[in-house]
């Protein structure tokens, strides 16, 4: 009777953060997603379980990419020690997400996702690239391995042919045919169409783009890539 009733707040304690989890993941809170990486430690060592240490991992990610987005958007601080902080808190809280990850069964093709996205935040130099990239290779191919229709993981391997240079991976119509395939099984997801206004963009379609920044915008008011994509398109277009 002990372990079913404990069993029973657990499931009901995990219930409820796993509901805030969903909302601070739609809301891009990471106030709220860093409260929830605390609770969620504390669960996961009272009584770990599979479904708790996911969550914790979506949460660490919430936090590291809004970290990450914040040291980008910061790039012109001269403060070395400023700029180490950012780093480091963007690693450490990348590093629980990961750890939280190792106890999660390999047969999840969400494991290998959250984990290619946890090694993204993290990679921001040549040394950090050559430390990195492959696991994050790695873990995006296994999570489409796993589930070529997890719309999730296509949405992350469309991150490297998108965002870097072409001598390191870049290629505009390979990553737009990921976030295409994303968008055709899950028409919900703004972040495939926050990304895909941003390969529009490069491709010089701008009516596109903005279509999609704002398609973005009017699932998830708080994308602050698809905010920030418009507002430089409306400053430069007035």
């Amino acid at each position: 009777l002990v372990s079913v009733t404990s069993f029973s707040v657990h499931g009901a304690v995990l219930d409820t953060l796993q509901q805030r989890l969903i909302q601070a993941e739609h809301n891009y809170d990471a106030d709220v997603a860093l409260k929830l990486v605390d609770e969620l430690q504390a669960l996961v060592k009272a009584e770990p379980s599979v479904e708790a240490n996911m969550a914790l991992a979506r949460a660490t990610l919430i936090v590291a990419e809004s970290r990450r987005y914040e040291y980008e958007k910061a790039d012109g601080l001269r403060d070395p020690r400023d700029r180490r902080l950012r780093r480091r808190a963007i690693d450490d809280v990348a590093r629980i997400g990961l750890d939280a990850l190792a106890t999660v069964p390999d047969s999840l093709s969400e494991k290998w996702r959250i984990s290619a996205d946890l090694y993204g935040p993290m990679i921001r130099s040549n040394y950090k690239g050559s430390k990195y990239v492959q696991e994050l290779e790695d873990a995006t191919e296994r999570a489409i391995e796993l589930d070529p229709q997890n719309p999730y993981a296509l949405i992350t391997a469309s991150k490297r042919p998108l965002f870097a240079e072409e001598n390191r991976g870049g290629d505009i119509p390979v990553a737009m045919e990921f976030l295409n395939k994303a968008i055709e099984i899950d028409p919900k997801l703004d972040r495939a169409y926050a990304f895909r206004g941003v390969g529009y963009e490069e491709l010089g379609e701008m009516d596109k783009a903005v279509a999609d920044w704002k398609k973005a915008l009017q699932l998830a008011p708080n994308s602050r890539l698809a905010q920030d994509k418009l507002d430089d398109y409306n400053k430069k277009n007035p």
